[in-house]
């Protein structure tokens, strides 16, 4: 499952930049998200 963790990431940081209109519970849930996905890349880079 190489990649997933960018594919994840990347969508996290659109929608981040392109939602000028999400509340702060959808701010945060993106957050958390974008979070969840750069530990995923990161155990993923480290073979865990």
């Amino acid at each position: 499952m190489s990649g997933g963790g960018d594919r994840l990431l990347g969508l996290a940081e659109v929608r981040l930049v392109d939602d000028e209109n999400c509340t702060p519970e959808e701010i945060r849930i993106s957050v958390q998200t974008l979070a969840a996905a750069r530990l995923q890349a990161l155990q993923e880079g480290a073979g865990v």
